[in-house]
């Protein structure tokens, strides 16, 4: 026996509201009868994830040098402090 639960958007529902921005129609329009609010969730975290793991990179590579230099001062502060 399997149970699953579901919670689904129903999209006629949402496009009641009359505040969506153009490209939240866009996206709602590829969509027929629902929503799976789990699959939502999921896909937005995983961009979310995505950015997040480009901004790091972005930003090591971006202040590298700088990084180099507070690393090279620690180094050099601990060294005479030990």
């Amino acid at each position: 026996m399997e149970v699953r639960h579901e919670v689904l958007l129903d999209i006629d529902e949402l496009k009641k509201w009359g505040r969506w921005k153009s490209r939240s129609k866009a996206y709602l329009a590829g969509f027929s009868e629902s929503i799976n609010l789990l699959e939502l969730v999921s896909e937005y975290r995983n961009t979310v994830e995505e950015f997040h793991a480009w901004f790091w990179d972005f930003l090591h590579e971006y202040h590298a040098k700088d990084i180099a230099e507070l690393q090279a001062m620690d180094t050099s502060v601990r060294g005479t402090h030990l």
